[in-house]
Protein backbone atom coordinates (compact mmCIF):
# COMPACT_ATOMS: atom_id res chain seq x y z
CA UNK A 1 0.00 0.00 0.00
CA UNK A 2 1.61 3.24 -0.98
CA UNK A 3 1.59 6.29 1.14
CA UNK A 4 -0.59 8.19 -1.28
CA UNK A 5 -3.19 5.97 -0.89
CA UNK A 6 -3.68 6.67 2.17
CA UNK A 7 -4.83 10.27 1.05
CA UNK A 8 -7.17 9.51 -1.74
CA UNK A 9 -9.41 6.26 0.14
CA UNK A 10 -13.09 7.65 1.11
CA UNK A 11 -14.51 4.10 0.69
CA UNK A 12 -13.21 2.62 3.90
CA UNK A 13 -10.38 -0.48 4.67
CA UNK A 14 -11.26 -3.70 4.20
CA UNK A 15 -9.51 -6.61 6.87
CA UNK A 16 -6.07 -7.11 4.86
CA UNK A 17 -6.08 -2.96 4.19
CA UNK A 18 -5.90 -2.74 7.94
CA UNK A 19 -3.91 -5.02 9.00
CA UNK A 20 -1.41 -3.57 6.10
CA UNK A 21 -2.08 -0.13 7.54
CA UNK A 22 -1.29 -1.51 11.32
CA UNK A 23 1.82 -3.11 9.89
CA UNK A 24 3.27 -0.01 8.30
CA UNK A 25 2.49 1.88 11.49
CA UNK A 26 4.29 -0.71 13.67
CA UNK A 27 7.66 -0.45 11.95
CA UNK A 28 7.35 3.53 11.45
CA UNK A 29 6.94 3.48 15.12
CA UNK A 30 9.87 1.35 15.94
CA UNK A 31 12.04 2.71 13.17
CA UNK A 32 11.39 6.07 14.88
CA UNK A 33 11.63 4.92 18.40
CA UNK A 34 14.77 2.82 17.30
CA UNK A 35 16.56 6.23 15.49
CA UNK A 36 15.26 9.10 17.94
CA UNK A 37 13.77 10.85 15.28
CA UNK A 38 11.30 9.73 13.08
CA UNK A 39 12.58 11.22 9.83
CA UNK A 40 15.82 9.48 10.68
CA UNK A 41 13.78 6.10 10.81
CA UNK A 42 11.85 6.94 7.83
CA UNK A 43 14.91 7.22 5.80
CA UNK A 44 16.49 4.15 7.08
CA UNK A 45 13.13 2.06 6.46
CA UNK A 46 13.97 4.17 3.07
CA UNK A 47 17.40 2.93 2.12
CA UNK A 48 19.25 0.02 1.22
CA UNK A 49 20.37 -2.28 4.14
CA UNK A 50 22.51 -4.82 3.52
CA UNK A 51 20.28 -7.78 6.28
CA UNK A 52 17.93 -7.21 3.50
CA UNK A 53 20.21 -7.74 0.42
CA UNK A 54 20.66 -4.76 -0.79
CA UNK A 55 16.69 -3.92 -0.61
CA UNK A 56 15.04 -1.71 1.27
CA UNK A 57 13.64 -2.56 4.76
CA UNK A 58 9.87 -0.93 3.49
CA UNK A 59 9.99 -3.59 0.79
CA UNK A 60 9.52 -5.81 3.33
CA UNK A 61 6.49 -4.36 5.11
CA UNK A 62 3.86 -5.81 3.62
CA UNK A 63 3.52 -9.54 5.21
CA UNK A 64 4.03 -10.23 9.04
CA UNK A 65 7.17 -11.82 8.88
CA UNK A 66 8.55 -9.18 7.07
CA UNK A 67 7.51 -6.77 9.56
CA UNK A 68 8.89 -9.07 12.45
CA UNK A 69 12.22 -9.59 10.30
CA UNK A 70 12.27 -5.95 9.98
CA UNK A 71 11.60 -5.70 13.82
CA UNK A 72 14.92 -8.25 14.30
CA UNK A 73 16.72 -5.96 12.67
CA UNK A 74 16.42 -2.54 14.59
CA UNK A 75 17.20 -5.07 18.03
CA UNK A 76 20.71 -4.44 17.25
CA UNK A 77 20.95 -0.90 15.55
CA UNK A 78 18.78 0.12 18.31
CA UNK A 79 22.12 -0.94 20.39
CA UNK A 80 24.40 0.10 17.95
CA UNK A 81 25.11 -3.16 15.52
CA UNK A 82 24.61 -2.29 11.99
CA UNK A 83 24.43 -6.12 11.14
CA UNK A 84 25.44 -7.15 7.50
CA UNK A 85 22.99 -10.24 7.63
CA UNK A 86 20.55 -12.07 10.03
Amino acid sequence: MAIRELQVRSDGWGCEESAALLRLARVLARAAETFEDFDLGFAWLNSPVAAFKGATSMSSRDKEFGVEFVMDVLGPVEHGVFPLCI
